[in-house]
């Protein structure tokens, strides 16, 4: 009798490939002859059938972990580089070279020098074309600037290199402590952050996802990163990398009243704001929308989350909404949910108010609401020893993926991230009446206003690195 035959067809992807072989290893198991392409072919064979596989991080994660850690990095690496080959069979040979090293409980460290299997002499071939032709985009490829945000460059590659070619040029430390925490992510067999990608891309707008993502990452932490260094170099000016801005949207006309704070800011490389209000959010809308290549938390009290104001948000693409801890946050986030918007909660916390942070329930809370990101920020009452506790709780559970949303301290991860911009990191904020204070010194006021003065001006007199030695 002849063996049953069948062609698994997945996503012309790295992913979709790992995920096809999770799946085909359980179809090898039953009996049946396995094949993987990555398009359904013109004419189907007899006495075949077809399956499509839909992608799964975390099968194509585990398949990745289990080459790594069983097989040793350079099988994976022989492995990974022939997946981003664009040769039809790769899938196949990729399956059945995987198949050799572990069928029966083997483990084939030294399955890549049996040469002559085809599979693996395959493999081998495909992985050699990769690993000639990325390089060579290295000294050849030339960057564009479009529209003074993005670099361009136009590649005609014959295999798909430009995850390889991201790793070369991401040589940041933002981008490598990104790496990191994915690699983490992957050596966790049970890691909740898989699901919590996968819900966040069901139910919020990928096109805000992209654009807050850009304008956080790119403008806030790499463009903006460089200006930042460069004025310090120059000016001698220790420039924050964000700031709190707390409106009074009272004014008819904010645009008029605050919109000189944000040009200048982005002079500075500032292009990170917390914006809040005890007023209507609604009325700071207009004001985020006209600075469409920032990234813009807007702080926000549940009771104002209604739907004529989520309504009037889903316009905007740059923005995430921190919804403040109460009564009624369930309510809002749901509401923020069901228009697809960007939302994450967050709290301040007094030393009294401690316990349910340390304890997890309010990160527990956040899961249950579906957020992305769970926020905590300390009173200026709060205890030192108190903020440190609180700060190793969510770095800990951060770490350990412990929960289905990402802790987040605003005061300790901002004062991190400015650090690792341009040290010594500060954090300042302006109250409605436009005075300035140090988030870093207790919320201390400053004898300046950014309505009477540049925030150059501020910057200088109140952060020169003078003033910091």
């Amino acid at each position: 009798m002849n063996q049953e035959k069948r062609i698994l067809v997945c996503e012309d992807s790295m992913e979709g490939i790992f995920s096809a072989v999770y799946d085909g290893w359980k179809e090898c198991a039953g009996g049946c002859k396995v094949s993987i392409q990555t398009s359904f072919p013109v004419s189907m064979e007899l006495f075949t059938s077809y399956r499509e596989i839909a992608t799964d991080q975390s099968k194509a994660g585990k398949v990745m972990r289990t080459i790594l850690m069983r097989l040793g990095s350079e099988v994976y690496e022989q492995i990974c580089l022939a997946a981003a080959s664009a040769d039809e069979d790769r899938g196949t040979a990729i399956y059945y070279v995987l198949h050799r090293a572990f069928w029966g409980g083997r483990c084939e460290k030294r399955v890549m020098e049996a040469l002559a299997d085809p599979y693996v002499s395959r493999v081998a071939k495909l992985a050699l074309c990769v690993k000639r032709e990325y390089p060579h985009y290295f000294g050849f490829v030339r960057f564009r600037e479009i529209g003074g945000r993005f670099l361009l460059a136009k590649i005609q590659p014959g295999n798909d290199i430009l995850s390889l070619m991201a790793l070369h040029f991401s040589k940041g430390r933002f981008q490598q402590e990104f790496f990191e925490m994915a690699r983490a992510m992957l050596n966790n067999d049970n890691s909740p952050y898989y699901s919590l990608i996968e819900d966040t891309l069901r139910h919020m707008d990928k096109e805000k996802l992209i654009e807050f993502g850009m304008n956080l990452g790119y403008n806030g932490c790499t463009q903006g990163a460089h200006i930042v260094r460069k004025i310090k170099r120059t000016e001698n000016i220790n420039v924050p990398w964000l700031f709190f801005l707390n409106i009074d949207s009272s004014y008819a006309d904010l645009r008029s009243r605050y919109q000189a704070i944000f040009d200048q800011g982005k002079e500075l490389g500032i292009y990170v704001y917390c914006l809040y209000t005890d007023g209507d959010p609604e009325k700071l809308l207009p004001l985020i929308e006209h600075n469409p290549d920032c990234a813009m938390i807007l702080l926000c009290n549940s009771a104002a989350v209604t739907e004529d104001f989520a309504k009037a948000a889903e316009s905007l693409n740059n923005m995430l909404i921190g919804v403040a801890y109460d009564d009624n946050t369930d309510t809002a986030c749901l509401v923020l949910r069901d228009h697809r918007l960007l939302y994450s909660i967050y709290r301040m916390y007094t030393d009294t108010e401690s316990d349910e942070i340390l304890s997890g329930s309010y990160a527990r809370f956040a899961e249950e609401m579906h957020c992305p990101f769970v926020a905590v920020l300390a009173d200026p009452s709060c205890s030192a020893s108190v903020r440190e506790n609180v700060y190793k709780a969510v770095v800990g559970a951060r770490v350990a993926q412990k929960y289905r949303t990402i802790p987040i301290d605003l005061f300790y991860d901002i004062e991190r991230i400015g650090n690792i911009i341009s040290p010594p990191s500060s954090i300042i904020g302006f109250k409605p009446d436009g005075s300035i204070y140090n988030i870093g010194s207790d919320g201390n006021p400053l004898e300046h206003n950014i309505f009477n003065e540049s925030l150059r001006d501020i910057l200088k007199e109140s952060f020169s690195m003078d003033q910091e030695s």
